[in-house]
């Protein structure tokens, strides 16, 4: 039987750690203020549940190496890192360079760093 590999795509903005964030989430709290705002427009809208876990901190090497270890037990093999640059420096690397790369299990997973660059 062949062996398949399964992603997980990562959005490296659960942390408040990254300072311009604040223009787009001024509470400090990354995506987590999107999530726990959120406010159905219409009845047939389905939101985001609240977070199982918390509003944890993904830029965290324990956060993360938690989330290896239940992603790996559930069969996620790869984690997909969004990684950008905006205002011509990294933005939002914070999950990937602080979280990911120090958590101690990190070489357990296998790990993709797409670059977008976001305009200002």
């Amino acid at each position: 039987m062949k062996q398949y590999d399964i992603a997980a795509y990562i959005w490296p903005s659960y942390t408040g750690k990254e300072p311009r964030a604040r223009q787009f989430w001024e509470q400090g709290i990354g995506e987590w203020q999107s999530v726990l705002s959120a406010e159905k427009r219409t009845e047939d809208q389905i939101l985001p549940r609240k977070p199982l876990w918390g509003t944890v901190d993904e830029a965290d090497p324990a956060v993360i190496e938690f989330q290896i270890k239940e992603a790996l037990r559930h069969g996620v093999n790869v984690f997909i890192y969004d990684w950008y640059w905006y205002d011509r420096r990294p933005f939002l690397e914070q999950c990937l360079d602080e979280g990911f790369l120090g958590a101690k299990n990190n070489t357990d997973m296998q790990a993709y760093f797409v670059s977008s660059a976001l305009s200002r």
